[in-house]
């Protein structure tokens, strides 16, 4: 948790500059730093503590997996709020990473039970 702390801070900075260099220094107004704030605490801190919270719990497999599904829910996510087309490509390119997602999860555990597909509802 610690490292991705220190990823953060250093992202921020290292925007901030860029921002400053690029297009000075923006004008804010007191009723906008509520909604900064809610979009560092709780869009970005609370996902961040949730996503790290769940990879402690994960197999290193499933995290990579989960990894990719990222960029294809950015995708979704823009389609269905902002009313973004999604081009041909963009839809076989998540086709892929969802169906290589599952096909690695199906495979995994395959691997981890000896062969046999696991069916947790099956008593023996």
């Amino acid at each position: 948790m610690q490292t991705a702390a220190i990823e953060l801070d250093t992202a921020f900075v290292v925007v901030l500059l860029y921002v400053l260099c690029t297009s000075g220094l923006p004008h804010m107004t007191g009723s906008d730093i509520p909604y900064i704030a809610a979009i560092g605490f709780i869009n970005t801190g609370l996902a961040y503590l949730l996503y790290f919270s769940g990879l402690q719990k994960l197999s290193g497999q499933s995290v990579a997996l989960i990894s990719y599904l990222d960029p294809v829910s950015a995708l979704f996510f823009s389609a269905i709020f902002l009313q973004e087309i999604m081009t041909p490509v963009q839809i076989v390119g998540a086709v892929l990473i969802i169906g290589g997602a599952m096909l690695g999860e199906l495979r995994s555990r395959k691997d981890n039970s000896g062969g046999k597909d696991e069916d947790p509802y099956h008593t023996t």
